[in-house]
């Protein structure tokens, strides 16, 4: 949940708690403490949870992906073309010579040039 729809979402607690309170006939000061509650938990929620965070550029290009693959987490950096320039965890890659695919662990960190060759990996 991003912060915008934990703001619209406070909202909508709000005026739910508003209905309610006319409904019920909740007094004004137990009204009251539940907006400032409401408010206070609106300030202090810090936690996103999400199976994949996509960070976008301007222009809507996928630049950044943080979340779960087929074959493990990662996190992956691309350049303006798309292209993945670093990947942090979970990732595969073909061999150019034989064509194999190897998969590197949770625990690697792959750094890719311009062209997708790999110029660091470790371990």
């Amino acid at each position: 949940m991003s912060v915008r729809e934990a703001v619209s979402f406070g909202g909508v607690i709000l005026l739910c708690l508003a209905l309610l309170g006319a409904a019920a006939q909740v007094s004004r000061e137990e009204f009251e403490k539940l907006q400032k509650r409401v408010a206070e938990l609106e300030k202090t929620t810090r936690t996103v949870t999400a199976e994949r965070f996509e960070l976008v550029d301007e222009k809507g290009n996928r630049r950044a992906v943080l979340g779960e693959s087929e074959i493990g987490p990662g996190l992956e950096l691309r350049d303006e073309k798309g292209n993945s320039r670093a990947v942090l965890g979970s990732t595969s890659l073909v061999v150019p010579k034989t064509g194999e695919i190897t998969k590197l662990p949770e625990s690697s960190l792959t750094l890719f040039d311009k062209d997708g060759k790999v110029i660091h990996e470790v371990p």
